[in-house]
């Protein structure tokens, strides 16, 4: 059994009996039913955001302003309530919020170089750590030498032991779907931003957990880069 399937296999529900119905039969010769792209008003800036979203690698010297900062974090990762719960613009597996975000500064005139972390309830960022990570970033990206001109690091974590406890190994899944649930809603806001965005997912989880001082039970899971084009 390879990896994948293992951690597959250990995450999946499974029925003692089979209970499908045998009212469904193969069809040897498909039907195939077009699908054009219709006109639809209600839907002209969204279906621009998402045919032009790009993964982007290389930026500017131009800084990424705390306000669009600002739009960008809070549109993408934001609380929002409702009479019953509190949520977040994107699906979470029971509502339970397991990610976090970390944003690392490289290159901005009015924010500090460092690692700061975004805080959804209040919609601020804080310092965590002073000083200039790209080097390091460079070496946990293993060596993607375009990273090191990148303005903005957002580095999604996910807290796996909060969600295991309701739903067991199936919780491991549902926060990889959450990661990329809210770094979805990265690139189409960086789109409306006319900024860059480039997802990350091949690093050194180790290496980037001990940048971020991460505890044993929360882990990185998704670097995002932003920077104007």
């Amino acid at each position: 059994m390879r990896q994948w399937e293992f951690y597959h296999h250990i995450s999946s529900f499974s029925l003692k009996k089979e209970v499908l119905s045998k009212s469904l039969k193969s069809v040897k010769q498909k039907k195939v039913i077009p699908l054009p792209i219709l006109p639809n008003k209600n839907m002209h800036d969204l279906y621009h955001l998402l045919w032009n979203r790009r993964s982007t690698r290389k930026y500017s010297k131009n800084e990424v302003s705390i306000k669009e900062l600002s739009i960008l974090l809070n549109y993408s990762f934001m609380d929002t309530y409702t009479e019953k719960y509190v949520g977040r613009t994107y699906p979470s597996a029971g509502a339970l919020q397991s990610l976090n975000y970390y944003i690392i500064v490289l290159n901005s005139k009015r924010l500090q170089k460092g690692i700061y972390i975004y805080e959804s309830s209040n919609r601020e960022i804080k310092l965590l750590k002073k000083g200039d990570a790209s080097n390091d970033l460079v070496k946990i990206s293993g060596k993607q030498k375009w990273a090191k001109n990148t303005p903005i690091y957002i580095v999604i974590t996910g807290d796996f032991s909060k969600i295991v406890a309701k739903y067991g190994e199936r919780g491991y899944r549902h926060v990889l779907l959450e990661a990329g649930h809210a770094a979805q809603n990265v690139y189409l806001v960086s789109e409306s931003l006319h900024l860059g965005c480039c997802a990350i997912g091949g690093f050194y989880d180790n290496a980037l957990d001990k940048l971020l001082d991460l505890k044993r039970t929360r882990k990185s899971i998704y670097i995002l880069t932003i920077g104007h084009v």
